[in-house]
């Protein structure tokens, strides 16, 4: 016979983890990768700057959205990235320029 106090525990338990499973956080350095030398990216660099660039980005301040937009090289997500958003990206995309070259 288990405790009702246990039973709460490992409910609750099972719901953050499916929480956190749901909700995605910051997308891996691959991920990023991968969507930075899409045809399709929000944020293009050449191959042989994505992972300089993939580091960059994920220091940065940006959001978990709009970095999984990047990683995902997902278009109809750049209609929706705010002002700030963009700012931020062009900023980085200078910092990638001066950076990641070599």
């Amino acid at each position: 016979m288990t405790s009702p106090l246990f039973r709460a525990g490992g409910t609750a338990a099972v719901v953050l983890v499916l929480l956190s499973a749901c909700s995605g956080g910051r997308p891996s350095m691959d991920d990023l990768e991968s969507g930075l030398t899409s045809n399709a990216s929000l944020f293009p660099v050449a191959e042989q700057q994505a992972e300089c660039a993939a580091e960059i980005l994920l220091d940065s301040d940006l959001s978990d959205d709009v970095l999984a937009a990047v990683a995902e090289a997902d278009a109809e997500a750049k209609a929706d990235l705010t002002d700030a958003d963009r700012s931020a990206l062009a900023r980085l995309q200078v910092e990638v320029l001066t950076t990641c070259t070599g």
